[in-house]
């Protein structure tokens, strides 16, 4: 199961993290009108992160653009989460993670758009190849939402991608991939 510190506390671990790619880490939020509160994990030393990070979200409010709660400190950051879910808060609201050499944070954005990355994504039959989406904000550089967006292929015939925007090529031919997040739509062809 996720390794999760549970009820808005905070977890100590003497020593180092290491999430491995197929761990989990939850952190569960508390949403209000005026705030964001979240599970933090203080590391004692350093934190490998891979994996998935899952939000839990509690409460009905609407915490305001730009709030931010920390999530995980350690002495040094490496890596990112490869996927991270339970993002979405309502409407284009959602949750980005944002990571330092220290610590990782929740932060509210507004998405403006969604973009998928490399343009064209190109593969071949038997190999994999990572794309990624990024949501446009209207405060701060593009967030990286690959692991929250749903992915499509329009000829899974040709190609496949799972929920990570893994592309996995079938057979020769070319199609569309797709990504949606909160509302908005990207295209690459592929």
């Amino acid at each position: 199961g996720p390794f999760a510190p549970g009820g808005a506390n905070t977890l100590t671990i003497q020593g180092s993290l290491i999430n491995m790619p197929t761990g989990a880490v939850e952190i569960d939020i508390t949403r209000t009108n005026l705030d964001l509160t979240s599970d933090r994990l203080a590391v004692t030393g350093p934190a490998t992160l891979r994996g998935e990070l899952r939000f839990t979200q509690f409460g009905p409010g609407t915490p305001p653009l730009n709030s931010s709660a920390i999530l995980l400190t350690a002495s040094n950051v490496t890596g990112q989460f490869d996927t991270v879910t339970g993002a979405v808060i309502g409407g284009v609201r959602f949750l980005g993670v944002e990571y330092t050499p220290t610590q990782i944070a929740a932060r509210v954005f507004d998405a403006t758009g969604l973009q998928i990355t490399p343009q064209p994504v190109q593969t071949y039959a038997g190999f994999t190849v990572s794309a990624a989406a990024f949501a446009a904000v209207s405060s701060g550089p593009p967030q990286n939402v690959t692991g929250s967006a749903q992915w499509s292929s329009d000829a899974s015939a040709v190609a496949q991608v799972n929920a990570a925007g893994v592309v996995t090529g079938i057979a020769p031919g070319s199609t569309t991939l797709r990504a949606s997040f909160v509302g908005f739509n990207a295209q690459a062809p592929l």
